[in-house]
């Protein structure tokens, strides 16, 4: 495809996926816009730089949920936003194990940031993040269902949540053979398992 074509393919997409927020006026537009700005950021300047690379995933992710939020006229709660934020993390410094562990010495020739990580360092992230996430779930469990008599009930789904991180875990860290650990995820009979139960749990316990 030549740049003339590509710039000409560029410019239509964004008409069609700027057009709809300005027919209606949504504020979901604003988050369209930085997104496309942080994309932009990330590819030229921002991906070169440690743990401001997956920083900037994170922040596509949150940027994702407050657009989708505007387009259907809900205000996402501050745990959506924070849980979204953890788990983009743990993904995405996830990644950058696994990238470490399955080229080796060429990493910094796949991902120049890579060359700026350790293995030692990533583990001890994602390792407070297996901490952290659970201890906000509970604790949007305990406040955000105080009035409604269900907090206990969410408290007990979240061993789920702690087995789904310790799989993704060892997909990261243990496999190196597995090119890439986000698609294996999918993939893995465990995780999909504790996944689709911990949702079929918080469905029950929300509408029951």
């Amino acid at each position: 495809i030549s740049i003339v074509n590509a710039y000409f393919i560029l410019s239509t997409l964004l008409l069609f996926a700027f057009a709809p927020f300005l027919i209606t006026g949504s504020a979901a537009i604003y988050s369209l816009l930085a997104y496309i700005i942080l994309n932009i950021a990330y590819s030229n300047y921002l991906k070169h730089i440690v743990f401001i690379d997956v920083l900037s995933i994170s922040a596509g992710f949150l940027l994702r949920v407050t657009g989708g939020s505007a387009a259907i006229g809900v205000y996402p709660s501050e745990w959506l936003l924070i849980m979204t934020l953890l788990l983009s993390l743990f993904l995405g410094f996830g990644k950058r194990t696994h990238e470490l562990l399955y080229f080796k010495e060429k990493a910094p020739l796949h991902r120049l940031v890579l060359k700026k990580y350790s293995l030692p360092l990533l583990r001890l992230i994602l390792l407070g993040l297996i901490l952290i996430i659970p201890i906000v779930f509970i604790s949007y469990s305990f406040i955000a269902h105080k009035d409604d008599g269900k907090n206990y009930l969410f408290t007990f789904s979240s061993p789920l949540i702690l087995l789904s991180l310790f799989r993704f875990y060892q997909l990261t860290t243990n496999k190196e053979h597995i090119k890439s650990p986000t698609e294996s995820m999918l993939k893995d009979p465990l995780f999909m398992f504790t996944s689709i139960f911990w949702c079929m749990m918080v469905l029950m316990i929300l509408y029951m």
